[in-house]
């Protein structure tokens, strides 16, 4: 039975190209139905729960929010492709502070789930 995750990080903006690009990689993972990185404007609440993704309690979210949504075959699968998802976006924030991408037990994991460890 599918499985829905969501987080709400409460005032965080990031660019919608790069929230659809960690989604497209998120979705790419064995297991995972759907995914979707948004801001929590109405518009996108509405998206997302169309789409199956949106869990009742982050349809609180708003404008300030980013909600990281997960749709998977099962909870196991769910929650670790929304710790992936967590972790390309913990690297694009380093590297919009002038932080490096990520630190180095972290590197070769992120490489493979990421598009954006290329950033500066």
């Amino acid at each position: 039975m599918s499985k829905i995750v969501n987080r709400v990080c409460a005032g965080l903006f990031l660019d919608s190209v790069i929230l659809m690009q960690i989604s497209r990689s998120i979705t790419r993972l064995d297991g995972v139905e759907d995914a979707a990185l948004m801001i929590g404007t109405p518009s996108n609440l509405d998206l997302l729960d169309n789409a199956k993704l949106l869990a009742k309690a982050s349809r609180k979210a708003t404008g300030g929010d980013l909600i990281l949504a997960i749709r998977g075959r099962d909870e196991g699968t769910a929650a670790s492709a929304l710790a992936k998802a967590e972790i390309c976006w913990n690297g694009l924030r380093l590297a919009i502070r002038g932080l490096p991408l990520c630190v180095p037990e972290h590197c070769a994991r992120h490489r493979t789930i990421c598009p954006l460890q290329t950033l500066p």
